[in-house]
């Protein structure tokens, strides 16, 4: 695959060639600047970041994927047992988790009562305001 200059990436993809500048320099699309000072772009590159002109790529940068092989039905199924030994330990975790919470909202609870209790056992509040200490200057021309 080739690399592009900057006037072959402004028509195959839909970019202005401000906008692309201004994305070279900022860094959101990579390239490389010749001895010459002139661009050189991977089309890979370009066509992470803009759409290609009329919605498709031109066809020398389309890669070919792989074709698809079906999976072996024994691989499947070994596949199938390991995820269902997967589900009963996470299923049987999962209620341990459950049983622990049980036990800390239990705990929780008590705690909440002995707290009532301890506050029943103190002294009620007394009715008489606090008065607070005279400030500086109260001290000083209060008399």
């Amino acid at each position: 695959m080739g690399k592009l200059t900057l006037r072959e990436a402004v028509k195959r993809f839909d970019v202005s060639k401000p906008t692309l500048l201004k994305h070279l320099s900022s860094g959101r699309v990579s390239g490389v600047k010749d001895d010459t000072g002139q661009w050189a772009l991977d089309p890979s590159e370009l066509a992470r970041v803009y759409n290609a002109r009329g919605g498709k790529l031109p066809d020398q940068h389309i890669e070919k994927f792989p074709t698809f092989s079906p999976v072996k039905p024994e691989v499947v199924n070994s596949e199938i047992q390991d995820l269902k030994l997967k589900l009963v330990e996470l299923e049987s975790a999962l209620e341990r988790a459950n049983e622990k919470i049980d036990l800390v909202e239990q705990i929780a609870a008590e705690r909440a009562e002995h707290i009532q209790d301890l506050r029943r056992l103190l002294p009620a509040p007394s009715s008489e305001p606090i008065s607070p200490r005279p400030g500086f200057f109260r001290r000083w021309f209060s008399a």
